[in-house]
């Protein structure tokens, strides 16, 4: 991890490893900015084995270090709002987004701009840290810049 996440306090991690659930993206977005930090945003579907092995075993090391990780069912309609600060629900933004693979890992900036390419499904898991540590690293620094 680079030095920008280095001690770091977080709030994204609900309990054990759960994740905090989206309810305002534009807010979240904001505030991840305000630390120089990309929000990244998991897209799981419920009892998804891969989504638990990515929220077990790949996504604490990034929270200890304050990454803000929300959590985003694609098949949810809980209600939320958008990157525009517009409502609608988990379902539909993920639709719109063009998302259909659980996890989805997106890394957002201003505006809800996409920072770096999704990181889709876990097609392989002797890469996936590699991959995942690729785009925190690339979204961080786009963020800071």
């Amino acid at each position: 991890m680079g030095p920008g996440l280095l001690g770091l306090a977080t709030s994204s991690l609900a309990s054990g490893y759960g994740l905090t659930k989206v309810d305002d993206l534009q807010r979240s977005i904001q505030s991840a900015q305000s630390k120089s930090m990309p929000l990244v945003i998991m897209v799981t579907l419920e009892g998804c084995p891969y989504c638990k092995q990515v929220r077990q075993n790949y996504l604490p090391e990034y929270l200890d270090k304050g990454m803000p990780i929300l959590e985003l069912n694609l098949a949810s309609s809980d209600r939320m709002r958008d990157e525009l600060g517009q409502p609608t629900s988990c379902r539909d933004w993920a639709k719109a987004k063009g998302i259909r693979i659980a996890p989805t890992l997106l890394w957002l900036g201003k505006g809800g701009q996409e920072l770096v390419s999704r990181l889709p499904g876990m097609s392989s898991r002797d890469f996936y840290g590699a991959y995942l540590d690729e785009r925190m690293q690339q979204a961080l620094k786009l963020a800071q810049s």
